[in-house]
C-alpha cells in the first residue's frame, strides 16, 4: 500500500526540487483517478540527489538493476546525477523521478509550467492543469484518456465560474 502523504512530506520537508506530475497531480485539481505511485519531474543536480538520499534513507529506497533490487545509496552519486529517470521502490511505495517530460522539456522547462499549491501546509509545485491535460490527451492508455476527460471538465467548470 502506498503512503502518498509520507512520500510527499519527505520530499517537501527536505526541500527537494521537483514538480508533481501524473495521476497525483490530476487529483490535486479534483480528478477522481486512483494512483499507485508518486510521479515527479526531478532535478538531478548533485545537491538535489543528495537531499533525496537523505530524505528517503530510512524508508529503504531501492532500484531494480537487471534481476535484483539494489539499495539506492549503494549507487555512486556521480552515476545518479547522470540519470534521465529513476524508478524507486520504498517502504512507502513507488516513487518515479523523471528528469524531463517529452511533451514539455527538461526539469527547468517543466518548472515553468508549474503552479505552487499548498500540500500538508507546505508549498508544492504541481504541473499546470492545461499542461497535464495536454500530456494525458497524448497518451494512449485508457486510464489517461479518462483523466483527460475529467481535467477537461474541471477546466470548463472553472471557466464558467470565472
Amino acid at each position: 500500500m502506498i503512503n502518498t502523504k509520507g512520500l510527499l512530506q519527505r520530499l517537501l520537508e527536505n526541500k527537494i526540487e521537483f514538480v508533481l506530475i501524473g495521476g497525483l497531480a490530476a487529483t490535486m485539481y479534483g480528478a477522481s483517478t486512483v494512483t499507485y505511485d508518486v510521479d515527479v519531474c526531478f532535478d538531478f543536480s548533485p545537491e538535489n540527489v543528495q537531499k533525496l538520499l537523505t530524505a528517503l534513507r530510512d524508508i529503504h529506497p531501492r532500484v531494480q538493476a537487471q534481476t535484483q533490487w539494489v539499495a539506492l545509496d549503494e549507487l555512486p552519486l556521480e552515476q545518479l546525477v547522470n540519470l534521465k529517470n529513476l524508478y524507486l521502490q520504498t517502504d512507502y511505495g513507488s516513487l518515479d523521478l523523471l528528469g524531463s517530460l517529452i511533451e514539455v522539456g527538461n526539469y527547468q522547462e517543466v518548472s515553468r509550467h508549474a503552479n505552487e499549491i499548498s500540500i500538508f501546509a507546505m508549498p508544492c509545485r504541481v504541473l499546470q492543469i492545461e499542461t497535464l491535460l495536454r500530456i494525458k490527451e497524448g497518451m494512449g492508455r485508457p486510464k489517461d484518456r479518462q483523466v483527460a476527460l475529467e481535467l477537461k471538465a474541471i477546466l470548463e467548470k472553472e471557466k464558467r465560474i470565472c
